[in-house]
């Protein structure tokens, strides 16, 4: 754990050493203040206001509880930002979690006390892009985010920092992949039942083992990242071919939600997925509706592809929705990565 924990801090340090911060006069340098090591209420710590985790993991929140007891203390602070009197957890959102449960926990006075605080670092001059990026960072390095939630940190990274507005910048500003970033846009602003699988999943009913004690008769299934990418796909074709009838977003979120249940009962691979997509689009209205039939406000099918071709359409670019700017820039991307370096 202390290894883990010395490289999380670290990591953490010399990025908020690194992080740009936008525009502004004077921009005050990060310093660590005078209030180093020092232990600091539980009762006075908030969680990061741009925490990306939507939820604790239990098994690992658990594990690290014990090594906590074990141990008698943390081997390495958390950081934290002072806020008015109080202080934000920049590193450290699952120190405080276990230190707060071992304190509840504790059958005596003197326990307790020796649980109500917590070492921690106070580092001054921290922003709040600084902050998310920091959150993202930290539950990076430990392999905790689901695709859902990077997504959406990037999302939000995005609209906090006015000045990331590409996948190209983005991708410069946090370390990822391109094409990574492109297609965890894509989640960002996928539909909330494409979101909600990859990130929650949903129950589904199994036969129990005799061999097991305590035989479950439920399990939880997620769909995974790259399905996802294909029913995002899939919602927008049948949004399209949908626009001439009322409520259309409603009637593609219902008929992708469907082939998600059977898909994820049924165990089906990617591939069969794929070809449910196909043959649900052989069977759907054809996009193209005619513009009068569009709900107001919906752009035009800014391009169109197959497997020979791709046609953009120029006058189409000024008013695309994210998920289709997203999807162009994705395009164009394979077509580059194609060409000789010449």
């Amino acid at each position: 754990m202390g290894d883990l924990l010395n490289e999380g801090l670290k990591k953490g340090t010399a990025a908020l050493e690194q992080i740009a911060t936008p525009p502004a006069p004077a921009a005050a340098p990060i310093v660590e203040s005078a209030n180093a090591g020092l232990p600091i209420p539980l009762d006075r710590i908030d969680p990061n206001p741009f925490q990306v985790r939507f939820e604790l993991d239990e098994q690992k929140l658990s594990e690290l509880t014990d090594n906590i007891r074990r141990e008698g203390t943390l081997l390495q602070p958390i950081l934290v930002r002072k806020v008015g009197e109080r202080y934000q957890s920049i590193f450290g959102h699952r120190r405080v979690a276990a230190f707060r449960r071992l304190r509840d926990e504790a059958k005596t006075d003197d326990e307790r006390a020796r649980w109500a605080t917590i070492p921690a670092r106070e580092l001054q001059n921290v922003t709040d892009d600084q902050m998310l990026l920091l959150a993202l960072d930290e539950n990076v390095l430990r392999s905790d985010l689901s695709p859902v939630e990077e997504a959406l940190a990037l999302s939000r990274l995005r609209d906090v920092r006015r000045d990331l507005h590409t996948a190209d910048e983005l991708a410069a500003f946090t370390g990822y992949k391109i094409d990574r970033v492109l297609r965890l846009l894509r989640l960002a602003d996928a539909p909330e039942c494409i979101r909600n699988a990859v990130h929650k999943g949903i129950l589904v009913p199994v036969a129990p083992d005799p061999r097991d004690r305590e035989p479950a008769t439920q399990e939880v299934r997620r769909l995974d990242f790259s399905t996802a990418l294909d029913l995002i796909a899939f919602h927008s074709r049948l949004y399209e071919g949908c626009g001439n009838k009322p409520n259309p977003e409603q009637l593609a979120d219902e008929k992708v939600k469907a082939v998600i249940d059977t898909a994820l009962k049924e165990q089906w691979s990617r591939a069969r997925v794929q070809e449910c997509i196909q043959k649900e689009l052989k069977n759907s209205p054809a996009p193209g509706t005619p513009k009068r039939a569009r709900r107001k406000g919906r752009p035009l099918t800014p391009f169109k592809r197959n497997k020979s071709q791709i046609t953009i359409y120029l006058k189409r670019l000024d008013n695309l929705t994210s998920e289709q700017s997203v999807a162009i820039r994705e395009a164009l991307n394979e077509v580059l990565a194609r060409l000789p370096n010449s």
